[in-house]
């Protein structure tokens, strides 16, 4: 009994413990870091949004509101745009 309660003790001591540990280690990151960070995530979020709203048949599956009852848009103008979007998204990140 003494031991299955040291086992209890030092597992629930490393859930608690570990990650805060870990986090204590890891290295600060610069405010230029920040930066850069958060305009790469904010891409992230508008290429989504505009993918979402190219693909309506795709956000539909992954349950992205407000698209289902679009198709998408095949015709010459609807692929033009879509590889308009992919040139202007390279470009930004390169």
């Amino acid at each position: 009994m003494r031991v299955l309660a040291f086992v209890f003790a030092a597992a629930t001591a490393a859930t608690c413990f570990l990650p805060l540990l870990a986090r204590a280690q890891a290295p600060k990151k610069s405010s230029e870091q920040n930066k850069a960070a958060n305009e790469f995530r904010a891409y992230l979020d508008a290429d989504w949004k505009r993918w979402m709203e190219l693909y309506p048949e795709m956000a539909t599956a992954v349950g992205y509101p407000g698209q289902n009852r679009r198709w998408s848009d095949d015709s010459p103008q609807g692929i033009a745009v879509r590889k308009e979007h992919l040139a202007a998204s390279l470009k930004k990140l390169k």
